[in-house]
């Protein structure tokens, strides 16, 4: 697409790079190849791409410790999104945004969030974000200390990431598993964390 002189799909493909690299563990990486393709689609005024670019980028720049930048990206993204009316996307990038508040030690305004964003998930049906939700929703109980109301959502959350084949959540599920000293198996655990490619794993509490 760059030698083609087309940008903005090229900016695209950088985005779903960045997407891929951000949730291997490279974080550095992600924002490398994602700061100049928002650049791009910004100018572009392609929304839907800068809303996905904003998305992944905030995270990113949130799990790297700069979490004011990467929470304003990440609500950006929530923000074009609904304009555009692509509530999944919306939907993703209010999942995302639990994350990081998670993981930045913020649970109530964590919860806040997860719970405006099941009630999208009510009205949209469910799809491989419900278990992005799910697995948002473990790691709260886990950082929160409740970790019998965490274990008592692993196995349906684990069978919805099978069943929608949202494997990167089965990965963390898994990990989260193992953690609260659960009965997971490392086989399944070393194989996906191979066929994903991690090389970090930033999201567990």
């Amino acid at each position: 697409a760059t030698n083609a002189g087309d940008l903005a799909t090229a900016a695209v493909g950088q985005t779903n790079l960045g997407e891929l690299v951000a949730m291997q563990g490279d974080l550095r990486g992600a924002v490398e190849l994602l700061t100049p393709a928002l650049r791009t689609l910004d100018s572009f005024g392609y929304r839907a791409g800068s809303a996905q670019a904003s998305m992944h980028l905030g995270r990113a720049r949130a799990l790297l410790g700069d979490l004011g930048p990467g929470v304003q990206q990440v609500n950006s993204a929530i923000r074009l999104f609904s304009d555009a009316g692509i509530h999944m996307g919306a939907l993703e990038a209010k999942g995302h945004l639990a994350e990081v508040l998670v993981l930045a030690g913020s649970l109530d305004e964590a919860t806040r969030v997860l719970a405006d964003a099941r009630t999208m998930e009510r009205a949209l049906g469910d799809s491989p974000i419900s278990s992005l939700l799910d697995r948002v929703e473990i790691t709260a109980l886990v950082a929160s200390g409740d970790l019998d109301a965490a274990r008592g959502l692993l196995d349906a959350a684990l069978e919805r990431a099978r069943t929608s084949g949202a494997i990167f959540e089965l990965f963390v599920l898994l990990a989260l598993g193992s953690q609260m000293g659960g009965a997971v198996t490392d086989a399944e655990r070393t194989s996906l964390s191979r066929a994903l490619g991690i090389v970090s794993l930033d999201v567990l509490p």
